[in-house]
């Protein structure tokens, strides 16, 4: 089983190694390895291959792989959303871009009407065109309330998850100095769980 801080013992070392190696030897002809990238990615982010040796995912990502938080996270997305093909057809740029399509029927679409050969800044146009028909027409009369109220509160939403999102990364960081050299030592520690077991009563809340 894979406890709180990664695969124990050298069986995770060695996993992270396998793919730190294969991802710098892919990152060379990115268009063709996203996929492949992605999945490795996702795999060492869910189950903390990075730790001990790394605070978090991120502190990984300067150090091991080279890669930009958002390109990571990028690389991982493709991977969930689409298929092998599809993401060696269309390249980084243009999946970024067709990511921007949230629901994922329109979004099928959209890919089956156009084509990967097209290029970037006409598929940038044709996404822009192609959401505002498939926004519903906003309300004329009194109903604008209950539209703005909607749009306000899917808002909130989104600023929920990404304080969910800080919140996570915070307990990570913790997990990680917790296996530090000086953390037992650190005379403020103490404050530091305190202000952990803080965020855990708010995140109950959320």
């Amino acid at each position: 089983m894979t406890s709180s801080h990664g695969l124990e013992g050298k069986q995770g070392a060695t996993i992270l190694n396998d793919y730190t190696a294969k991802i710098i030897v892919l990152k060379q002809d990115t268009g063709k390895n996203l996929y492949e990238i992605g999945k490795m990615l996702k795999d060492i982010k869910e189950r903390k291959f990075y730790l001990p040796r790394f605070v978090c995912f991120e502190e990984y990502l300067e150090g091991e792989c080279e890669i930009e938080r958002r390109t990571a996270y990028n690389f991982i997305k493709f991977y969930e959303t689409f298929d092998v093909q599809s993401v060696a057809q269309w390249g980084h740029a243009k999946l970024q871009l067709i990511l921007a399509i949230q629901n994922n029927t329109d979004r099928e679409n959209f890919m089956k009407v156009h084509k990967p050969t097209e290029s970037v800044q006409t598929i940038k146009e044709e996404i822009h065109e192609f959401k505002k028909e498939a926004e519903p027409q906003k309300p004329k009369w009194e109903t604008d309330y209950f539209w703005d109220l909607e749009h306000k509160g899917k808002s909130i939403l989104n600023d929920l998850n990404i304080i969910r999102a800080k919140l996570l990364d915070f307990s990570c960081l913790l997990d990680g100095c917790k296996l530090r050299d000086g953390w037992n030592e650190y005379e403020r520690k103490e404050q530091i769980i305190k202000l952990n077991q803080e965020i855990i009563k708010s995140k109950g809340n959320l």
